[in-house]
């Protein structure tokens, strides 16, 4: 089983002002080594074209003292125990970084603001993935209801001018009625009453016909939201542990566990894109 490590020294600002960036990580990596011999390096590429220049480290945990088949087993837990973590990945590696550094520049490498590193597993970082695409939807949700609301307030402005072209041609009926009665009434009055009346019946039924595709797109969007919300919630509910997923992939479910933990985020993502459309 392969394992990453990724180290950081200081940031890109901080480069700006000094050169030998690779040599500082070279220097790391050495130590590493050295510190650490159960760590087979198979690989080490450091990126430089990010806000935060880091290394990726890559090898293989080789455990020995076995007594049941090989001597040598690969073994990341019995490799990278909590001392191991602790002591040399955060204490041992930071203190030769900042002493590197010190000598060098003069400068002291800050702690992080945001607590100490964490060592994920390969199941650990696929469930932090999965939960950030959930609240990334989470956030979609929110906006798919403000459209919601924006679909209800075009229907009352649909509504509200429905009612008050009714009231409208309610008034020329009666205004029509009474000018048959009569007879004095100038006839171009009445024409044009007549012909007012016929445009608002009119834009009567073409409000009507608004109304109500805007009234049924307003209701699919609402139930189509409230089968989303349902869905998010009792996903937040019943989602598996960090722990839990780590179980299933340990033991050889790692397709299933996949598929199961994504499956619902891709018909999520489908039904909101259904919904925006």
């Amino acid at each position: 089983m392969a394992v990453e490590i990724i180290i950081q020294i200081g940031d890109r600002e901080f480069w700006r002002q000094f050169d030998d960036m690779k040599l500082s990580y070279q220097i790391i990596l050495d130590e590493l080594r050295k510190r650490l011999s159960q760590f087979v390096v198979a690989n080490a590429v450091v990126h430089l074209d990010e806000d935060s220049p880091h290394m990726h480290i890559v090898g293989v945990t080789v455990a020995s003292g076995y007594k049941k088949g090989l001597s040598k087993q690969v073994s990341k837990r019995k490799v990278f125990t909590k001392d191991v973590l602790s002591r040399v990945l955060q204490d041992e590696l930071r203190e030769v970084a900042n002493k590197e550094v010190e000598d060098w520049f003069g400068e002291q490498i800050k702690e992080k603001s945001k607590g100490r590193n964490h060592d994920l597993s390969v199941a650990e970082y696929k469930v932090a993935q999965e939960t950030k695409h959930l609240t990334q939807l989470q956030e979609q949700v929110e906006e798919s209801d403000r459209a919601v609301n924006a679909n209800k307030a075009v229907e009352k402005e649909y509504t509200d001018k429905k009612e008050k072209l009714e009231s409208d041609i309610s008034y020329l009926e009666s205004m029509q009625r009474i000018t048959k009665s009569l007879s004095e009434m100038d006839s171009r009055e009445s024409k044009h009453i007549s012909k007012e009346l016929d445009e608002k019946r009119s834009e009567l039924q073409l409000v009507n016909q608004e109304l109500a595709s805007a009234i049924e797109k307003a209701e699919d969007a609402a139930k189509l939201l409230d089968r989303i919300k349902k869905f998010v919630s009792s996903f937040r509910l019943f989602a598996p542990t960090i722990e839990e997923y780590a179980n299933q992939v340990e033991a050889d479910k790692t397709i299933e566990a996949r598929n199961s933990f994504s499956g619902i985020l891709n018909e999520l993502a489908s039904d909101l894109r259904h919904l925006k459309n």
